[in-house]
């Protein structure tokens, strides 16, 4: 009886716990139709079932390739806001639309906001729609149309719209509207949102995140980046004693100028604790100072080749004495010295190609190979000295090639919506594919990771106007702030670095700072790909219902269970029926006698 009931637990447990990671929700798109004949309204459902992260998308009509990866990239953000990996969950959106309808992009915060409601189990406000990109760092971007969906919004009984925010005065037919007055006559509230935050609120009246989550900054790493940016620093000062000592050329003097500003820059990051932001400005300042004072050694030709042929032969011998990266700190260290080794390599090659036309400028890519060389040096002082989570190479294959997914996904998006997509980031992504090639897969998630990072950028000030960056950078310091804030197990090197020098960049060069942000979105959250070594599938679209796409496991195991516990109960069923006949035949016996 006791093994009965187990049974019975067991496959009621399972039964509840496919139900309690089910979810589903709706929402209206608003949207423009195809050819563009004005507004209309579109459904969107979502449904949820335990599964493995992979992404199932039903449209009617069918959708274009803008819309399938608008609806990935939102259920990533969404994910991301609320601090899940979502890789037990498979995710089946629909939508259904009475005419071809140019959704894409404008889906997007509609889509985010729809899989944080359903992910979180609230009901998302009927009477409530919402047009925008969604980007990186949760920000909800620009889009057009808006006051044809409006219109619809209004014919399909909605009562609240939200927009971008920076969208309210918005040309439409050739004249400039106030979207909030237009809405007013038509009897719909409209509300300017700048982030998932404020959309998620205005749809529940909730909110999901907290105010502000403060990082906890490793103490080893506070350490060895302390030690890292002292050295360098103390580098710029023995080289503006070089630069000093000798005469420089009136040409250079805005050189000399930048390098000092720089090393002051270096000294006031250092007083304020920012320890890789005060690196980076030294390693700036010695390239000045080195380039000065290489200048002012009047080298020859043949000494600027010999100067080269050094700098290789010293990325040889320090590649050469590389180990392999045996933790997750120790991967996030190697993929940084070789990045840095490698750009050394490269500045020898264009100084070697620029030696008989552009001197200077040779002689400058000399300066900063062997800058990079330092700098890479003195990263290392970072292996082996924090974490203990070991990864294998099958681990660090499975994060790259779902990292390069990603990125070759990110840049498509990109691709179709800008018309086109930075020089920078195409690089980095070949180079990816390429590590792949030959194994190098610690070098193939950094460069897909900056890939994916720089086109999450030009996504991020698609249609911004400038007084609108400063909003962003900030938005996005706060949603890299809490990203880093999360990583309990795995202090994140890498990405913390870059949220420290983007902070420190913010009042002075806010693209730079925005781009370091995204570097540091991306890298702190790296750590999702070394839970385990089992192979991520890649998340592709396909068109499956829910019941379909339920993973056959799941019936099999509650199908024996069942038929377990059903066998037990027709055979004690059995024993008790044959247990009665045999009584009654004993008692007709001894009544008989």
């Amino acid at each position: 009886m006791r093994i009965y009931r187990l049974l019975l637990l067991f496959v009621i447990g399972i039964l509840f716990a496919q139900t309690a990671l089910a979810g589903s929700g709706h929402t209206t798109l608003l949207a423009t139709s195809e050819p563009f004949e004005g507004g209309v309204t579109a459904d969107l459902f979502l449904e949820t079932k335990p599964g493995t992260g992979k992404i199932f998308i039903e449209s009617f009509p069918l959708t274009k390739v803008d819309t399938q990866i608008s609806t990935r990239f939102a259920k990533e953000v969404a994910c991301s806001y609320l601090g899940k990996s979502c890789d037990e969950l498979d995710f089946f959106y629909t939508i259904k639309a009475d005419a071809v309808i140019i959704g894409g992009p404008s889906a997007g915060a509609a889509m985010a906001t729809l899989t944080v409601a359903v992910l979180e189990g609230v009901e998302l406000n009927e009477t409530v729609a919402i047009t925008g990109t969604i980007n990186s760092g949760n920000v909800i971007g620009h889009v057009g149309g808006i006051s044809e969906k409006i219109e619809a919004a209004s014919d399909a009984g909605i009562k609240k719209v939200l927009i971008p925010k920076g969208e309210r005065s918005n040309f439409a037919r050739n004249i400039s509207i106030d979207m909030v007055e237009y809405g007013r006559d038509l009897g719909i509230e409209i509300v300017e949102v700048f982030s998932l935050d404020e959309a998620v609120q205005e749809f529940t009246g909730k909110t999901f995140t907290p105010d502000d989550e403060k990082i906890e900054v490793d103490t080893k790493y506070s350490e060895v980046m302390k030690e890292l940016a002292a050295g360098l620093c103390r580098r710029t000062e023995r080289l503006k004693g070089n630069v000093e000592s000798s005469s420089i050329n009136r040409s250079l003097e805005d050189a000399k100028t930048v390098a000092e500003n720089l090393s002051q820059q270096g000294v006031d990051a250092t007083a304020k604790g920012s320890f890789y932001a005060a690196a980076s400005f030294c390693f700036g300042a010695n390239v000045r100072y080195k380039f000065l004072d290489l200048i002012s050694e009047e080298l020859s030709d043949e000494d600027i080749l010999s100067e080269l042929e050094n700098v290789n032969e010293r990325v040889d011998e320090i590649r050469k004495n590389l180990k392999n990266a045996s933790t997750v700190s120790d991967a996030q260290i190697l993929a940084i010295v070789l990045d840095r080794l490698t750009e050394a390599e490269r500045h020898t090659n264009v100084s070697a190609t620029l030696l008989n036309q552009q001197r200077v400028n040779s002689i400058y890519e000399l300066a900063f190979s062997i800058e990079r060389i330092e700098s890479a040096t003195a990263w290392s002082q970072f292996f082996e000295v924090m974490g203990e989570s070991a990864i294998t190479e099958d681990v660090l294959k499975n994060a790259c090639i779902s990292k390069l997914a990603e990125a070759q996904e990110r840049i498509e998006y990109a691709s179709i919506l800008l018309r086109g997509v930075s020089e920078s980031s195409r690089l980095r992504l070949a180079e990816a594919q390429a590590f792949v090639e030959t194994k190098d897969y610690v070098q193939c998630l950094h460069k897909a990771t900056l890939s994916k990072s720089e086109a999450n950028t030009l996504l991020s000030v698609f249609g911004v106007r400038d007084e609108e960056i400063e909003e962003i950078v900030d938005r996005k310091l706060t949603a890299a702030r809490t990203s880093i804030a999360r990583q309990k197990e795995i202090f994140p090197i890498v990405g913390y670095s870059y949220y420290e020098y983007a902070n420190s960049l913010k009042d002075t060069d806010k693209y730079s700072a925005l781009l370091f942000l995204d570097y540091a979105l991306e890298f702190s959250n790296i750590d999702i790909y070394f839970k385990d070594s089992t192979t991520q599938e890649l998340n592709v679209t396909q068109v499956k219902t829910a019941e379909e796409a339920t993973p056959v496991a799941f019936y099999f195991i509650a199908g024996i269970a069942l038929g377990i516990v059903l066998t037990i109960v027709l055979k004690k069923a059995t024993k008790r029926k044959k247990k009665r006949i045999l009584i009654n035949r004993a008692k007709k016996k001894i009544v008989s006698k």
